[in-house]
């Protein structure tokens, strides 16, 4: 208590929680979440949320890691993923608002910092469980309409975006199988957009 207590005393702020108020939250906090754990070797507390569920999109549990000894900088805590279920264009981003491990506060950023840099506990957990609970289609890494990837025009197969790709023409995306070559300049067409040459039959 008294180590996080003296490293939210070197954040800048004006008012600092006690040990008592700090050892207040901890309680609080085992009360809220079902694990709570405290790491003296990571400097490290972490809680662990409920299953995460947005738009009927099941994002699974997630582990809210404070590192109590980087409190004035900007990484001072992650946002895991427990159960990964990330989106199908990017393995990084496990939750619309959370990629690599770093949550987008959005308008919830000036809270954050405030309770991190005041110390209260329980207020910051609260705050980052509030944000993953919320989807702002705006500020989303990955809009959860795409979650499970998009729909290919032409055959209707799911694809990613390592399977994809953007017609020369027409800006059309579709599944990489569905793209064809053009025998002339080589850009890789729709089959909107390509044709077959009827004396060669060279595709075009």
């Amino acid at each position: 208590l008294h180590d996080y207590e003296r490293a939210a005393a070197t954040a800048g702020n004006r008012r600092t929680s006690s040990s008592r108020d700090i050892l207040a939250d901890l309680i609080a906090l085992d009360s809220e979440f079902d694990e709570v754990s405290i790491s003296m070797e990571r400097h490290c507390i972490t809680v662990t949320t409920d299953v995460v569920v947005l738009e009927g999109v099941d994002l699974g549990r997630f582990a809210i890691v404070l590192n109590w000894h980087r409190l004035n900088e900007r990484g001072a805590y992650e946002v895991e993923a427990l159960d990964a279920s990330p989106a199908a264009a990017s393995d990084d981003t496990t939750h619309p608002h959370v990629q690599s491990n770093s949550l987008c506060e959005g308008d919830g950023k000036a809270a954050i910092r405030n309770a991190l840099s005041e110390g209260r506990l329980f207020d910051f957990f609260l705050l980052v469980r509030q944000i993953l609970e919320t989807y702002n289609s705006a500020s989303a890494y990955v809009n959860l309409e795409d979650w499970q990837g998009s729909e290919c025009p032409d055959c209707g197969r799911t694809m990613h975006d390592d399977d994809s790709s953007l017609c020369e023409a027409c800006s059309t995306t579709t599944c990489y199988e569905c793209m064809t070559g053009c025998g002339s300049c080589e850009d890789r067409l729709c089959s909107d957009c390509i044709r077959s040459c009827p004396d060669c039959d060279n595709s075009t």
